[in-house]
């Protein structure tokens, strides 16, 4: 069993990633709720639009805002390292 002086040094590793860990965890909770809010915005414009025609400011805003969803999930991040 290490002794706490060999401990040291591991927990000095793995306190950077264990604060890496959190934030990402943090983000990507982040994430999850704005896709649900965009999600709820596109029904709330198609009920009161009957829809959201293509190439449209608002299909272009959802577009936009989905699209930066992606930029702060840290799943989709890892994936195109």
């Amino acid at each position: 069993m290490p002794t706490s002086d060999q401990r040291k040094p591991l927990s000095r590793l793995a306190c950077p990633v264990l604060q890496r860990l959190k934030q990402e965890s943090v983000n990507w909770a982040k994430v999850q709720h704005l896709r649900g809010y965009l999600a709820a915005l596109k029904e709330v414009l198609i009920a009161k639009h009957g829809g959201i025609q293509p190439g449209s400011p608002a299909d272009q805003w959802l577009s936009w805002a989905h699209q930066h969803a992606d930029r702060l999930d840290p799943l989709i991040g890892e994936q195109s390292k």
